[in-house]
């Protein structure tokens, strides 16, 4: 059965309604508009290599080579196959991993080709066969946001490496530590249960790669960057003394998300993406694994994740083309309280972070509006910062005048360009606003319609067809059934609903927007919850609970 996948909600309600009350901020002038975002020219490159040639080489148990390779027969005892696979190596998969010394009269035959180096399909093998360990998904409470940002900077440092650290005959890379650990069965079994996620997150974000202008040409130059990456880090990401000359996006960042639950330095002194800072992003919590530290800002974008950790760079897909702006920034703390009251004025500290590929000297700006009812973008702060530069930043606002549930949006824009929103996501911070007098409002007259849209990220989710499970953070939301024959359950939260006590409601209804023509029936059931302010949706809160 096809499945109607929503890209828009509209309820719309004929009643006899009061007029909510609006809040009068005025909005400030020469802010800059909603328009297109910004993208230089995409550099002239066509992706990397379908496949990555792998010497194998026996692990300890912290994934760091013993100097022998693997040969024929090693079992999981050598890090040669991941524990519990219930094979030897070689690993066998024809459509996925060949030989690459084979004489000429036997091509890719086992009986005749050496059994190392191994060449491996880098989209349907070797990534699924790194993220395991890498993120140890067997300890940590890895997030798909988490994920998807790794098997960015594990498909790019596998390239780079196979061209600037080992220049051997076949640019190959090894499978122990120094470069990623790669241990072919994890996929499936050093944790079963994550292994959908990591299918995901490699198949969404397939042939993306982190890419630099390093200046060089021809063979010299390099498609990818040298993405490294460490388990964790403390408060920040220093390039350590012991690496001369570091690229200029691996330059040392502020994390302070890494400072509590166990946060430490372990990352072997080559700065870049922290593992577990990564997942604590993506949670909004200072644990990555066991414990509970809410944190104020949680990354629902992986590109947010990639470039906090690199500074300065492009995120290319497999046809070289821009899979994010120019125009971007990163909030890293903020104080605003959840609950505040109504026309009250604030002071609001924050972090935030130039994740830019140009460096604010006064042409970027900080704004701020509410939503719902919003009456446009406030304020006109300059901004300076360089590239990766986190810096403080305080701003004054002012409460809405009604109660409710709202949602005080951050950004940043450029003067007389764009805000950064068209193309990046901005900070969005839910807010309480209690205090506000009673006030009565005049009846609108009979037959009056309203529409009343989805107005927050989270307020739509459902059931995900593949995997069955709720999700509140895809791209669309379905109807009918699931691919294994179960019910999909999805939800929708209305916000300010203006409809008063005892009105007349004469019609109501449900507006849905397909991308397709679909002509197989769905049987639907509609529930309805009986709250005045219902929770928007999470993953403890999900339409079924």
């Amino acid at each position: 059965m096809k499945r109607s996948k929503v890209l828009l909600f509209f309820l719309i309600f004929t009643l006899l309604f009061f007029q909510q009350q609006l809040q009068q901020e005025a909005g400030a002038q020469n802010l800059p508009s909603a328009d297109n975002p910004s993208f230089n020219q995409s550099p002239q490159n066509t992706g990397l290599p379908a496949t990555v040639i792998v010497y194998m080489l026996k692990l300890n148990g912290l994934g760091e080579s013993l100097g022998i390779p693997c040969n024929q027969g090693d079992g999981a005892d050598t890090g040669c196959v991941e524990e519990g696979s219930g094979f030897t190596y070689p690993p066998t998969d024809p459509s996925y991993i060949t030989y690459v010394k084979c004489p000429q009269d036997h091509p890719n035959d086992p009986n005749y080709c050496d059994k190392n180096p191994l060449r491996f399909d880098v989209e349907h093998y070797y990534l699924y066969n790194v993220l395991p360990r890498e993120m140890n998904v067997a300890e940590n409470d890895v997030t798909l946001v988490a994920l998807k940002a790794q098997a960015l900077a594990a498909r790019s440092i596998a390239d780079w490496k196979a061209i600037k650290r080992y220049p051997d005959d076949f640019k190959s890379v090894v499978n122990s530590t120094a470069v990623q650990i790669f241990m072919p069965g994890s996929f499936e079994n050093y944790n079963p249960s994550a292994t959908p996620l990591i299918q995901q997150a490699v198949n969404e974000t397939s042939g993306q790669y982190l890419y630099h202008d390093d200046g060089l040409v021809g063979d010299l130059h390099k498609l990818s960057i040298d993405a490294e990456f460490g388990s964790d880090f403390f408060s920040n990401t220093n390039y350590q003394p012991n690496q001369p000359n570091p690229p200029s996006y691996l330059v040392g960042i502020q994390d302070p998300i890494s400072t509590m639950c166990g946060a430490q330095n372990n990352n072997g002194g080559y700065g870049g993406m922290s593992q577990l800072g990564a997942i604590r992003w993506s949670k909004g919590n200072q644990c990555a694994g066991s414990g509970n530290q809410p944190w104020p800002v949680a990354w629902t974008d992986y590109r947010q994740i990639l470039v906090h950790y690199y500074t300065g760079i492009d995120i290319l897909n497999a046809s070289g083309g821009k899979v994010a702006p120019d125009d971007r920034w990163n909030l890293l703390w903020h104080n605003a309280s959840a609950e505040m009251t109504a026309g009250q004025p604030y002071d609001i500290s924050l972090k935030l972070q130039n994740t830019s590929t140009w460096d604010w000297t006064g042409n970027a700006i900080l704004g701020w509006q509410w939503t719902p009812n919003s009456q446009g973008w406030q304020g006109n702060i300059p901004l300076t910062a360089t590239q990766g530069e986190t810096i403080d930043q305080a701003v004054s606002i002012v409460a809405p005048s009604a109660n409710g549930t709202y949602t005080l949006h951050l950004d940043v824009g450029r003067a007389g360009g764009s805000w950064f929103s068209s193309g990046w996501p901005d900070a969005q911070i839910p807010v309480t606003i209690t205090g506000a007098s009673a006030t009565p409002t005049p009846i609108s007259p009979p037959g009056q319609t309203i529409s009343i849209p989805i107005s927050l990220g989270s307020d739509d989710g459902g059931t995900n067809p593949g995997d069955c499970v709720f999700s509140n953070t895809d791209n669309e939301v379905y109807l009918g059934a699931c691919f294994n024959g179960g019910d999909i359950t999805s939800g929708f939260r209305f916000q300010n609903v203006p409809i008063p006590p005892n009105a007349n409601i004469e019609n109501a209804y449900i507006r849905f927007t397909v991308d397709g023509q679909y002509t197989a029936p769905i049987h639907v059931q509609i529930d309805a919850e009986a709250s005045g302010n219902p929770l928007t949706y999470s993953a403890s809160c999900s339409p079924r609970t």
